[in-house]
């Protein structure tokens, strides 16, 4: 048996307001999670009271914002080496070398999803649209001053309107594959009786889930090249998924939108957060109190 060191030290009248901004790069299937923009600030109030433990290897929090211990051996040997190493170190890595686990969120998820989703096709309704802009402006005049005829102008004015962008950029209807040796050519989109715009694959495999199911979707994808009509699959979508739970939610991106790779976005909860914010502050102020002089002699 070893008897080993043990130091408490109690606080009063803490609150701690917290920020932390996620920070993610890239999109789905290459989605890149960065460390959170973290940021704290403490203000004197009567609100809350807690002790902080230290042990060799461990931290304890315990008091009015619960019980939280944070678990590291080589980082914190000593009490001066363990409240140096809780302040260099970010949330979410602290938080791993704790009991708690993260929470499904599901607002954020659905938000991850629906950006799947629209992150092709949003860009291509935005070019679609500044093609068409560019293109009314060469609508054809009839040029009298120049000696252009009736018939010249207007079959001028048809070729124009043959050029149409959203006639040239839209979805078509194909009829299905009869012969089985052919279907596997076929992408699925086209299995379901309609040929997709590029960038509008997975915009078109949500629309074919959900516009049966009574969501107010209109029976033609079309709807689906303006702002207005991805806002109304947006609605379904939500509509769809709110309310269900992590593994239904899962099972319905897989198994009937077609998503080979997909996670749900876990994050910790915010209360958590708050523990290790106030472990920081309470290994700031011990390092104040106890070793400043030993850094100033250094």
């Amino acid at each position: 048996m070893v008897e080993e060191p043990v130091k408490s030290f109690r606080f009063h009248m803490h609150s701690v307001d917290k920020k932390v901004t996620k920070r993610q790069e890239g999109a789905y299937p290459f989605l890149r999670v960065l460390p959170p923009a973290e940021g704290a600030q403490f203000k004197y109030n009567s609100t809350y009271a807690y002790t902080l433990t230290w042990t060799p290897g461990h931290m304890t929090i315990v008091g009015d914002i619960g019980e939280l211990t944070v678990v590291h051996y080589n980082a914190m040997p000593t009490l001066e080496a363990a409240c140096n190493w809780l302040q260099s170190s970010d949330y979410d890595y602290l938080l791993s070398k704790t009991n708690v686990q993260r929470e499904f969120q599901r607002g954020a998820t659905i938000d991850d999803i629906w950006q799947t989703i629209a992150q092709e096709a949003l860009p291509s309704i935005r070019a679609i649209d500044e093609e068409c802009a560019a293109y009314e402006k060469e609508k054809p005049k009839w040029r009298k001053r120049d000696g252009m005829t009736k018939d010249e102008f207007e079959q001028e004015l048809r070729y124009w309107k043959e050029d149409q962008p959203r006639i040239q950029y839209r979805f078509e209807e194909v009829e299905r594959p009869t012969y089985l040796e052919n279907r596997n050519l076929w992408r699925q989109c086209e299995r379901d009786g309609w040929r997709v715009p590029e960038g509008f694959y997975w915009a078109f495999r949500a629309w074919t889930e959900l516009k049966d199911g009574h969501y107010g979707l209109d029976s033609d994808p079309n709807l689906l090249m303006s702002a207005e009509g991805m806002a109304g699959l947006e609605d379904a979508l939500r509509s769809r998924l709110d309310g269900l739970a992590e593994d239904e939610i899962l099972g319905w991106v897989y198994r009937d939108l077609g998503f080979e790779d997909y996670s749900s976005i876990r994050e910790y909860s915010h209360h958590a957060f708050f523990q290790i914010a106030a472990i920081q502050h309470g290994a700031r102020m011990i390092l104040d109190r106890l070793f400043s002089d030993e850094r100033a002699a250094a």
